[in-house]
């Protein structure tokens, strides 16, 4: 779902609408989230709701089953970088609904805008669970299972 995205633009004034499976309900409403859909009883892109953005932080969906709950002028915007992704952007580019793929690259003005969210208490880092180090292997298991809410933290040192 990711926690940031929906923060952050929760902070901007949008309204947000979480998609994940059902357990996530209550985190993604805590963190922002207006509206729920359980992907495992509902398709969002199968619903008559209509979105200005369709931002997919964990690479479950595509442009072409999203195109079709996108407002016109609306933008897919994925984070799962991939050979279809570098194209998307020109592919789309004379469409009505365009799609992107968003890579992070650190940037002064963008992390002082973090910074801002945060001391205005309109960020915060969620952290499901602290790993030694030494259970990095343990952690990565974590990840590839797709269990949890929030980050994992690698704790180096006692």
């Amino acid at each position: 779902m990711g926690a940031f995205a929906v923060q952050i633009a929760k902070a901007c004034g949008a309204t947000v609408t979480g998609v994940g499976s059902g357990k996530h309900r209550d985190f993604a409403i805590s963190i922002g989230a207006s509206e729920f859909i359980n992907y495992e009883q509902q398709d969002f892109a199968e619903l008559d709701q209509r979105w200005d953005v369709v931002f997919d932080a964990a690479g479950k969906s595509s442009y072409g089953e999203a195109k079709h709950v996108l407002k016109s002028g609306g933008s897919y915007v994925s984070t799962e970088p991939s050979l279809r992704g570098l194209f998307m952007p020109l592919a789309t580019l004379p469409l009505e609904r365009r799609g992107k793929v968003m890579l992070a690259r650190p940037r002064g003005d963008d992390l002082r805008e973090l910074m801002q969210l945060y001391a205005a208490e309109n960020l915060h880092a969620c952290v499901e669970r602290v790993f030694p180090l030494e259970e990095a292997a343990e952690a990565h298991r974590w990840i590839e299972a797709q269990g949890f809410c929030g980050k994992l933290v690698l704790k180096v040192g006692s």
